[in-house]
């Protein structure tokens, strides 16, 4: 390794030695700027291939660079960057499935949040919005962990049919999923298996218009649990019918915005 990087600082020792004994130009200005972007990618600094990806509302598949196929679902935004020795994609916001291109030479990275998640070659997905993020492992395995906040990064492996969730202010928590409800968006399905009203909003909002998405929940009811399989085209139907299942009433807030409370007593 350090021949091959004696090597290439030879050649780009060459490049600027050029561009001092020539006149300034173009071409030159040229030149060198191929030898900065040289240097950052010898070094891993810069990719050598750059691609950004945005859904909007539709889901989408694309192909990235490396052959790996990634299903989108509606409202995701993502980059993907390859750099000599990694492949590094990342997930701004939204949800996404990944069958990822084997190559154990070049590990492919998913930034989300505070965290990553590594693998080779594997499917899994991988669902952020706003500080949370949750992994769900369908083949495979990968490793997910978060930044050392000052106690140290915690890393946690996954098996298939397991899911880690994480956020800013909390590390990976793992827990098993059925096949089923791994990735169910991709079939136009949305799986809510006794999960927390808080979370279900999360997910329910994506579905909804921007007028129509719920901004808060009220922490008393915050943790009331909501279960069911729904269609994505009805989701509307569902976040109506709210009041109906739970103990919750909607609050249009005087800035317009909508706020999931608990109902009055009867």
């Amino acid at each position: 390794l350090s021949a091959l990087a004696d090597a290439w600082s030879r050649d780009v020792d060459r490049i600027l030695h050029a561009l001092d004994t020539a006149d300034a130009s173009p071409l030159g200005a040229c030149a060198l700027g191929l030898a900065c972007w040289a240097a950052g990618w010898w070094f891993a600094l810069l990719p050598g291939t750059y691609q950004r990806y945005a859904s909007g509302a539709q889901t989408s598949t694309v192909t990235l660079g490396d052959g790996t196929e990634v299903d989108m679902n509606i409202d995701t935004a993502m980059v993907y960057r390859a750099y000599r020795d990694t492949r590094r994609l990342r997930l701004a916001d939204g949800e996404a499935y990944f069958r990822v291109t084997h190559d154990t030479a070049h590990p492919f990275v998913v930034e989300a949040g505070r965290g990553t998640i590594t693998v080779t070659g594997t499917a899994f997905n991988v669902w952020k919005s706003g500080e949370t993020v949750i992994v769900t492992l369908v083949e495979g395995s990968v490793d997910v962990q978060t930044e050392d906040d000052g106690a140290g990064a915690r890393k946690l492996s996954l098996r298939p049919q397991m899911q880690a969730r994480y956020s800013e202010r909390s590390d990976p928590q793992a827990r098993a999923v059925t096949a089923a409800d791994s990735a169910a968006w991709r079939h136009g399905k949305l799986v809510l298996d006794n999960t927390t009203l808080r979370d279900a909003i999360m997910q329910i909002n994506r579905y909804l218009p921007a007028d129509g998405r719920y901004t808060s929940v009220d922490p008393a009811i915050a943790a009331l649990r909501l279960g069911g399989t729904y269609d994505v085209r009805n989701v509307a139907e569902l976040a109506n019918a709210l009041p109906a299942i739970l103990p919750v009433r909607t609050l249009r807030k005087a800035d317009g915005s909508l706020a999931l409370v608990p109902a009055p007593p009867r």
